[in-house]
């Protein structure tokens, strides 16, 4: 499980996912989708696929990618 570091224009920074791969499907708490497209070592930006700013802590979604 990760954490959200911040959140700005749709996008989420989120730390301590460990193995996130590029354009995987991610689910947040409240069932807010997104999709992780910068990939580094320390955070991850994640497209999110809704408006809200009501995002709790991210977790991978069953290893699903685009």
């Amino acid at each position: 499980m990760g954490t959200i570091g911040s959140i700005a224009t749709g996008i989420a920074m989120v730390s301590g996912l460990p193995g996130v791969g590029f354009e995987e499907l991610l689910e947040f708490s409240g069932g807010i989708f997104g999709i992780a497209f910068n990939v580094d070592v320390d955070a991850v930006g994640v497209v999110l696929l809704a408006t809200t700013r009501a995002c709790g802590p991210a977790m991978k979604s069953g290893g699903q990618d685009g």
